[in-house]
């Protein structure tokens, strides 16, 4: 009998490389742009709208994040050694509490756990971002953690490789990279101004 060989898994560079170049094409939509009629690529505007909106919520959380940073680096100096004491107990029991009342909040707003209706165990089920091959032109990719299933960003199977080339997509990048990052800033400004203005 001839020695069965083990596949390994990608390396760990070239997994974090997977995931650094699956969240900025995320964050800038190139997963928004699909075949449309005649082989032209395409980018639907109910999908646009829905990211554009995620986008201007995660703007306004890293916003809101660097904020309550900033504020508690202030505070720290200035505070007692039970105050700091009280507020580190505090943040993981606040953390915890927004858990049980949202479970996965942050990360659907990050964009890290998107919740779908798997088409393989038919359950709905917390997909976790697994950016695996951009040869299948979705870009984006979340995985079941039941079954593996692959799914796009908007949760249909992915099978097999699309036609629409990297050049393509690339050509209509600016259709999406540019309200992209206008959602983002204008998430960001919107806390700023939100906390001037209170």
């Amino acid at each position: 009998m001839g020695e069965r060989t083990i596949k390994k898994g990608p390396g760990y560079w070239a997994l974090m490389t997977a995931f650094l170049l699956g969240s900025i094409n995320g964050i800038l939509g190139l997963h928004l742009v699909e075949e449309g009629p005649g082989g032209a690529p395409g980018i639907r505007r109910d999908r646009s709208f829905r990211h554009l909106a995620r986008l201007f919520l995660m703007g306004s959380l890293v916003a809101l994040s660097v904020g309550v940073c900033e504020a508690i680096l202030v505070w720290v100096p200035r505070a007692s050694g039970y105050s700091i004491l009280l507020s580190f107990l505090a943040l993981p029991s606040l953390y915890l509490f927004l858990e049980v009342l949202w479970p996965g909040a942050f990360g659907r707003v990050l964009g890290i756990r998107r919740s779908f209706l798997c088409p393989q165990c038919y359950q709905r089920q917390d997909f976790r971002f697994q950016p695996v091959s951009f040869q299948f032109g979705s870009w984006v990719t979340f995985l079941c953690p039941y079954c593996s299933c692959l799914v796009d960003a908007w949760g249909g199977q992915v099978l097999y490789p699309s036609s629409l080339t990297a050049a393509k997509i690339l050509e209509s990048s600016w259709r999406t990279a540019l309200p992209s990052l206008a959602a983002l800033v204008l998430g960001a400004s919107f806390v700023v101004w939100l906390s001037g203005w209170v």
